[in-house]
């Protein structure tokens, strides 16, 4: 569920940007929602990380070490929370 929400959330995060790159107008209304929605999902992704060391699969540290802006960040893309 929480990787739903945040790949949900990343989609929302997408189309945010888009909207923004594209208006002429005054975005900052659109801005304000995508910082919010970074945020909320800065949340869900530190609260998965904070969940990860517990699940079966990172006995043994299967997992790498990971940050919320890793979670966050699309493959082959830098972050820009």
């Amino acid at each position: 569920m929480i990787f739903y929400r945040l790949a949900k959330g990343m989609e929302e995060r997408a189309r945010l940007q888009s909207s923004i790159r594209q208006s002429e107008g005054d975005v900052s209304f659109l801005q304000q929602k995508k910082e919010r929605l970074e945020e909320e999902l800065w949340v869900e992704a530190s609260r998965w990380l904070q969940m990860a060391p517990s699940l079966p699969a990172a006995q043994g540290d299967v997992l790498p070490e990971l940050t919320p802006i890793d979670v966050l960040t699309e493959p082959g893309q830098q972050a820009s929370l």
